[in-house]
């Protein structure tokens, strides 16, 4: 038996989305309480690095970027990634609350959907046939952003160990 082919990251991404807009549209999962529609200004701050938090952020239109704070000789706050209509981000804190392992930017103005995880998590337990699915594709993004992380760790590991003329 062959492996099920992987989707991409953009095809995940995608199919995440319109999951997440199904369940938003359901009259049980009530604006207001399990998610918000948000609007932010450019240069506003969406999410501070190290806040607690559970919910899962869905950007509808705008740009935002992914920061952390270098603790080096001088405070430096490099970009991780940018992030665009269609984007998670939040998910790692979704089903358990926990600090914020990053910033999120606003770089335009930005419109995006917050999804409460508590709300989430119940719905989906109550909608196995839409929760395991989503939490399946979920899991996929999360281990395809895992596995882009490595390579750029990879990549600046090789990159200091030959800066440092170390081999």
């Amino acid at each position: 038996m062959q492996p099920e082919p992987q989707p991409s990251p953009v095809q995940q991404q995608i199919t995440i989305n319109n999951d997440l807009k199904k369940i938003i549209s359901d009259g049980d999962f009530r604006e207001g309480i399990a998610w918000h529609k948000r609007t932010f200004q450019t240069g506003e701050c969406i999410l501070e690095g190290g806040a607690e938090g559970r919910s899962l952020f869905l950007i509808e239109s705008g740009h935002a970027r992914v920061m952390v704070t270098l603790k080096i000789e001088r405070r430096v706050r490099p970009g991780i990634c940018d992030l665009h209509a269609g984007d998670l981000f939040g998910e790692l804190n979704l089903f358990e609350q926990s600090p914020r392992s990053a910033s999120v930017i606003a770089v335009s103005d930005v419109q995006l959907l917050e999804i409460d995880g508590k709300h989430l998590s119940q719905y989906l337990n109550q909608h196995p046939e839409v929760g395991y699915p989503l939490l399946k594709r979920l899991f996929q993004l999360m281990v395809s952003r895992l596995n882009t992380a490595n390579r750029r760790i990879e990549y600046l590991l090789g990159w200091g160990l030959e800066a440092h003329n170390i081999k």
